[in-house]
């Protein structure tokens, strides 16, 4: 295929996969902005159900426990973070067309650094709670210096999905450093005319993300490389989410590929559903043939979850509003350090007697709350602190705006 002859990444329907310009990106919709943050926001429930969960331990746990809000937790577990990486897999695209390089390098401050102020700032705290909560009167502070003294997974808790993202951000500027190629544009080209031509190319290709999650899980097994770092990094799971990303990132390939996702499809809607329940039903469970499933379906259903999820907010929620505006701005923040609030609350309602979906209720709003108010008051009136929360690099005013006393303008996200 010549260039002279042939458009790069065109197909026989002129859209443009977009490998040089700009032109026909999808402008940025509401709705994303909104789903996104409601992902993050839905952290909190999820945890708090954790901690009365019948299936899974957590950081601290209540004595009473809820087969209703164990379920709940697994439910939500199947779709949430997919559907959060598929959505950060468009936005990266989108971002990193003009400047991979930069837009990488940019991405190593806006995620690191929150990863690593949270680790060293939020997790201790954490940590503390689960001494109080396991260990006798006289032998927290020990227990508590012994947990910090050892490197593993409480250093990294809630936070892993920003490791996961530093590797998928840096696989999709490899990928996309290769798109001048001659047999990356042929594969891109041909990719495209076959899923339009096939109606059951899409579907096909879903399940395909299926078998390349559980075979590299599989591979990863037998190599004995199921997770490194002390247990920080789960490679297994970083590699069942990684099609679910990628996906994310096919969208902005074309123009209607996008539109045509995010059209409620009622068929799609039931199959969503239907597997995400029975994820739910086997997640949890350690026989070999449930964990197989479990890795087969992560990236089958997250991809249609979030074509659920974006399909329904498209419709419904791609307006702007002030009051959402200001839980999208704060999104990140609460996320990062919802968690100390949530497990010393679930350590302040032990023996009280207090309903268990009460303590949840409570437990959830109060949360939410306590982790905006931290955001408003905290974080985003300091520059310092939008670099440690949000990872927005501090900007020095200029001569002329420091002679002039005026101040700078808050950087955005």
């Amino acid at each position: 295929m010549s260039r002279r002859n042939s458009a790069p990444y065109s197909t026989k329907q002129g859209s443009s996969l977009l490998p040089h310009s700009d032109a026909s990106r999808p402008e940025r919709q509401h709705y994303l902005d909104y789903l996104r943050a409601l992902l993050m926001f839905m952290g909190i429930p999820y945890h708090v159900a954790l901690a009365y969960s019948t299936q899974q331990a957590w950081i601290v746990q209540s004595e009473e426990r809820s087969a209703l809000l164990s379920w709940a937790a697994q439910f939500s577990h199947t779709f949430r973070m997919p559907v959060f990486f598929l959505i950060a897999g468009l936005f990266a695209l989108m971002l990193c067309q003009r400047n991979p390089g930069e837009w990488w390098r940019s991405r190593l401050v806006r995620l690191g650094v929150p990863l690593i102020a949270a680790a060293l700032l939020i997790n201790p705290l954490t940590m503390l709670s689960s001494a109080l909560w396991q260990a006798q009167p006289g032998e927290v502070i020990q227990t508590w210096i012994g947990m910090l003294q050892t490197p593993g997974e409480p250093w990294v808790s809630h936070l892993w999905f920003l490791i996961d993202l530093l590797i998928y951000c840096t696989v999709l500027v490899v990928l996309w450093s290769m798109r001048d190629l001659a047999p990356a544009r042929y594969v891109a080209v041909r990719g495209a005319e076959f899923l339009d031509r096939h109606v059951w190319a899409p579907p096909a290709l879903l399940i395909l993300s299926g078998f390349v999650s559980l075979a590299s899980v599989v591979v990863l097994k037998l190599l004995d490389l199921n997770s490194a770092v002390h247990g920080m990094l789960v490679l297994s799971r970083t590699a069942a989410y990684l099609p679910v990303f990628l996906c994310g990132a096919a969208l902005i390939l074309r123009p209607d590929w996008l539109t045509r996702f995010t059209r409620v499809h009622k068929g799609m809607w039931v199959v969503g559903l239907t597997l995400a329940v029975v994820q739910a039903a086997i997640q949890w469970r350690d026989e070999d043939i449930y964990r197989i499933g479990t890795y087969f379906l992560m990236p089958i259903v997250g991809i249609l979850f979030a074509h659920i999820l974006m399909s329904a907010m498209r419709m419904l929620c791609n307006t702007a509003s002030p009051m959402v505006q200001t839980a999208v701005a704060s999104s990140f923040t609460v996320y990062l350090v919802h968690e100390v609030f949530v497990v010393y609350g679930v350590l302040m309602f032990l023996d009280t007697g207090v309903p268990v979906l009460m303590q949840f209720v409570i437990l959830t709003v109060v949360t939410i709350l306590l982790s905006m108010a931290f955001h408003q008051w905290l974080v985003r009136p300091s520059a310092v602190m939008r670099l440690l929360f949000n990872g927005i690099p501090i900007r020095r005013k200029s001569r002329a705006v420091e002679h002039a006393g005026a101040a700078p303008a808050t950087p955005g996200r």
